[in-house]
């Protein structure tokens, strides 16, 4: 009876009000936000075979995702976060929960276990008090709370890559995490490097190679979410947050690898935000505001970046040419129309404009027609390699219309911090036929991305 009476006491402490609510924890769902490819498979908890994956399905706690050759598949695990899930590349849900006290969440958990291939984690950090994100593979577990990183891991290849925010990683056998922050990475469960320095330390050309697109697929992942308001609203991502991933991410890649190797990342994160789903206009022209909210971080981050580095003012002048003009290259691959060429060509010399016009290295006319030219050539390389017939064939076109207005773009975009800077350019001249090499040379687009593009 004394033990009733007990029981009895404690509910009712619990329905008096103003009593503290007792912390419960459920198990969630990820929603399936985006498939590209045709070889996504998802093997639930219990089966023994696997059935094709669909958008917007809701995957629980123990289901297994696999992709195929050419297939990348986006999933939302908790509120505010998006996993990329590249090509090859199997894992499963091991385990997805939030907390409550009461209404409020405490806790939002998510452990992805990566069984092989390569998987990027995009995180809004300004969840970071509730979130609980880790991927777990064979060497140990990574830690996030707000963050963008990827992980490899591909036979004996172990990689941790992280663009944004901080990652702890925690080897199994060991009770010392490392700690790895953006713009670094770290090889077989190593120390943190800078990513330079994890590419030139690396076992073989391979190896680098795999450090190297893991930045890129980093970088690629959140411009596509930035460039795209459909995913930040399903995944519970403002855009601001998105587009602060983007800037930093950007800015730690070009500050911690080679010039080469960030050219070729920026490229690729031009083609990933230029051809995000509802990026583009269809019927050419302006497009649409993600796509060039995404291109304008992508590029101000990155030609702010190299302009910090200082330098000689030929060296200057080069390094953002280079840097511009394989943003504009990237971009200019995924045009459907002409109109989007020029347009994407347009947005990317307001954002180049507004960024030199900031730093005392490059607010002058020498590189402002450096950028001017940069966008006209890069824009015309990459719209003779774009798979679209209309864009290929009528490359000269695009390239005599964005050469017109080129410096105009430039000069439109040197506003900074409510202060107009005076940058003028000369004319810019229509580049050589395709058969003439191009005046600046660039790392080219890395020709194993696959490019999707909205129906």
């Amino acid at each position: 009876m004394k033990n009733i009476f007990s029981l009895l006491a404690v509910i009712g402490m619990m329905v008096l009000p103003g009593a503290k609510a007792f912390a419960a924890e459920t198990q969630t769902q990820a929603t399936v936000q985006k498939i590209t490819g045709d070889h996504a498979q998802v093997k639930m908890p219990g089966e023994v075979t696997s059935r094709p994956l669909v958008v917007n399905e809701q995957l629980p706690q123990g289901a297994t995702i696999i992709t195929g050759a050419n297939t990348v598949v986006l999933i939302s695990p908790m509120n505010g976060t998006i996993a990329t899930i590249k090509a090859d590349t199997e894992i499963q849900l091991e385990k997805l929960s939030i907390t409550r006290s009461g209404s409020t969440v405490t806790k939002q958990s998510s452990l992805l276990h990566l069984k092989r291939g390569n998987l990027v984690s995009s995180i809004d950090a300004s969840k970071k008090d509730i979130n609980d994100y880790g991927v777990r593979t064979t060497r140990g577990v990574a830690a996030a709370k707000g963050t963008n990183f990827t992980v490899v891991i591909r036979g004996n290849t172990y990689v941790v890559a992280v663009t944004s925010g901080s990652v702890s990683v925690l080897p199994y056998g060991s009770t010392t995490p490392i700690s790895i922050v953006g713009g670094q990475a770290s090889s077989g469960g190593g120390a943190a490097t800078s990513i330079g320095d994890a590419m030139t330390g690396a076992a073989n050309a391979a190896d680098a190679a795999i450090v190297q697109d893991a930045v890129a697929a980093a970088v690629s992942a959140v411009a596509e979410i930035a460039a795209s308001p459909a995913l930040q609203a399903q995944a519970g991502i403002s855009a601001t947050d998105a587009t602060a991933l983007v800037t930093a991410s950007v800015t730690n890649v070009v500050n911690n690898t080679s010039a080469a190797v960030a050219q070729n990342v920026v490229a690729q994160a031009t083609v990933a935000a230029a051809a995000a789903p509802g990026g583009q206009n269809q019927s050419g022209g302006t497009g649409q505001t993600g796509s060039q909210s995404a291109l304008t971080a992508v590029v101000e981050a990155a030609v702010t970046a190299v302009a910090a580095k200082g330098g000689d003012a030929a060296t200057v002048t080069s390094s953002v040419q280079n840097m511009v003009q394989a943003a504009a290259q990237g971009a200019a691959t995924t045009a459907q129309t002409t109109g989007q060429a020029t347009s994407q060509a347009s947005t990317i010399a307001q954002a180049a404009g507004k960024a030199i016009a900031s730093s005392p290295n490059t607010a002058n006319s020498a590189v402002a027609n450096a950028v001017a030219q940069a966008v006209t050539s890069g824009t015309q390389t990459g719209a003779q390699a774009n798979t679209n017939s209309n864009v290929s064939s009528q490359a000269a076109s695009v390239t005599k219309t964005v050469a017109s207005n080129a410096g105009t773009n430039v000069q439109t975009g040197t506003t900074s911090g409510g202060t107009t800077v005076q940058v003028t350019t000369p004319p810019v001249t229509t580049p050589p036929p395709a058969n003439v090499t191009p005046p600046v040379t660039t790392t080219p687009v890395d020709p194993s991305i696959n490019v999707s593009r909205s129906n």
